[in-house]
């Protein structure tokens, strides 16, 4: 092989060969410009050699997307722990809220401050993959609806903490009267249920099912509006307190079932792109995304 000629090289040899008649048509190869992009960033004047302390720049992207994957791989990862834990703590303060049961809800409450460091740390993964991978389209909306989920099992574990309290502040007493148990069992099935189906929908994304959320949270908002109904009606035959204990387990459990549609939600826009109404909308042959479009440029376009 012959070796590349260095500039003092190149000088001394153009000065040897300046009578020569071919020297103005001999030209040799130009030197890369010293302001030339490197080939890797381990490369830029660093004075190193070039071994394989570097990345070549073919190597660089792959690297990157598969260091991306790992990092949202770790933060689903963290997600589907924080909905089993979620849905494990209302699952025991349920038990404990129908069998007055203060270890139970002691238990629960203790849950917290691990609850709390999950969800700092499902909130640190996501602000990192905006912050420094820049994610785009379906990406930056995974990472998006991931965070606004992290956000609703947050305030589910809270309403999961709020039943326990409740136990653990009525305790030896029953938060609800012995006749109205039966609802409260049918409110925390229903809630579990929802649980349940979004952890699913957390490992498997799909839009029919999470619009189908809203079928179940139906039936918990006509049982929260029987028993609200009851506890305020004149013949309501228990305590004041019993009555407020009553709205507010039924509360809990209305709010815990909505935090798990609007994570239904958060999957809809992730399949799809569109909101839950545009969605059923579209799958109800009542949506035309082109028409509203072109609807929206004849009002507003100014001519």
């Amino acid at each position: 092989m012959i070796p590349k000629m260095t500039r003092s090289h190149r000088a001394r040899k153009l000065k040897t060969t300046a009578g020569s008649p071919e020297a103005p048509n001999a030209r040799e190869p130009e030197e890369p410009s010293e302001h030339a992009a490197p080939a890797h960033a381990g490369e830029a004047g660093d004075g190193g050699d070039s071994g394989d302390g570097g990345t070549n720049k073919q190597d660089g992207p792959p690297q990157l997307r598969t260091a991306y994957r790992e990092h949202l791989e770790a933060f689903n990862a963290d997600l589907l722990e924080m909905c089993d834990r979620v849905r494990a703590a209302m699952a025991q303060a349920s038990e404990a809220l129908l069998h007055q049961s203060l270890e139970g809800a002691e238990d629960v409450l203790s849950q917290v401050d691990a609850l709390r460091e999950l969800k700092t740390r499902c909130e640190e993964r996501g602000m990192s993959l905006l912050a420094l991978e820049s994610p785009v389209a379906s990406d930056l909306r995974q990472v998006l609806s991931s965070i606004y989920i992290v956000e609703n099992l947050s305030r589910m574990s809270s309403l999961a903490m709020h039943v326990a309290t409740l136990t653990r502040t009525r305790h030896p007493d029953a938060v609800v009267p012995g006749p109205l148990a039966g609802f409260m069992e049918e409110m925390a099935r229903l809630s579990d249920a929802m649980v349940a189906q979004t952890r699913e929908l957390l490992l498997h994304p799909d839009a029919e099912c999470a619009a189908q959320l809203h079928t179940i949270d139906e039936d918990m908002d006509d049982m929260k509006a029987y028993l609200l109904n009851l506890v305020t009606a004149p013949e309501w035959e228990y305590s004041n307190r019993e009555a407020v204990d009553v709205a507010m387990v039924v509360r809990y459990y209305e709010r815990f079932a909505d935090r798990c549609v609007n994570v239904g939600n958060r999957i809809v826009f992730l399949v799809t792109g569109l909101q839950p109404e545009q969605y059923r909308e579209q799958r109800d042959g009542d949506y035309d995304l082109k028409e509203k479009f072109a609807t929206i440029e004849r009002r507003f376009t100014r001519k």
